[in-house]
């Protein structure tokens, strides 16, 4: 692993005498801006006179070749034009200090992805659990939408005179579809979601009805 070293202005000031024997004698330097590409040099007309850069001691006096080995992706191919694209496209070997902070929010980032994943429910095609103005986006959603939907069936069966057919024929369709969503989704048989949605809507709807039937007498 190689270490990075950084550059203060009161170390670069203390470096001159040390800058001056290179200058003299010269050998290869490769620098990092952390998040970009490794360079030749702090000159690059990639950068900028504010660009940041950490230097890679122990790259210092490699071979060309070898640096740009280390570098892998992030070797800049404006200071290393005959990299050959297969080191290119390799990841760099050397780590930064900020690597573990990084890969740590990345850990984090996929740790959140994988719980919403865990969490969220489509049509067993991959198609959003969507219709009309019903919709579901997480398992939980779904199975208090088919409760609420199978308790208005209920109470358009029980305490409507005249139910409305076209909300009640919608009615079952998302209750369809929920069923066939939640079972794909947990892996369990689509009669088993529906005795279980109906258990749940049936307490409910009892609730309805009494408070239904306190009301109207």
């Amino acid at each position: 692993m190689t270490r990075i070293s950084h550059i203060s202005a009161a170390a670069e000031a203390g470096a001159e005498p040390l800058e001056a024997i290179y200058r003299q004698h010269g050998w290869t330097r490769a620098w990092y801006v952390p998040g970009g590409h490794v360079h030749s040099t702090t000159r690059c007309s990639t950068c900028f006179p504010t660009t940041s850069f950490a230097w890679l001691t122990d790259l210092s006096g490699m071979d060309e070749t070898d640096i740009v080995a280390q570098a892998g992706e992030t070797a800049c191919t404006v200071c290393y034009p005959t990299a050959p694209a297969e080191v290119l496209s390799r990841p760099r070997s050397f780590r930064y200090a900020d690597d573990e902070a990084r890969d740590a929010k990345r850990a984090e980032r996929a740790r959140k992805a994988a719980e919403q994943a865990e969490k969220a429910i489509t049509r067993p095609d991959g198609a959003p659990l969507v219709l009309g103005y019903n919709r579901a986006a997480t398992l939980v959603s779904a199975h208090r939408e088919l409760a609420g939907a199978l308790e208005d069936l209920l109470i358009d069966e029980h305490l409507h005179q005249y139910p409305n057919r076209e909300y009640v024929a919608e009615k079952r369709q998302w209750v369809d579809m929920l069923i066939e969503a939640i079972a794909h989704k947990t892996g369990t048989s689509a009669e088993q979601v529906r005795e279980e949605a109906n258990g749940k809507a049936e307490k409910k709807f009892a609730k309805t009805r009494r408070d239904y039937e306190r009301v109207n007498g």
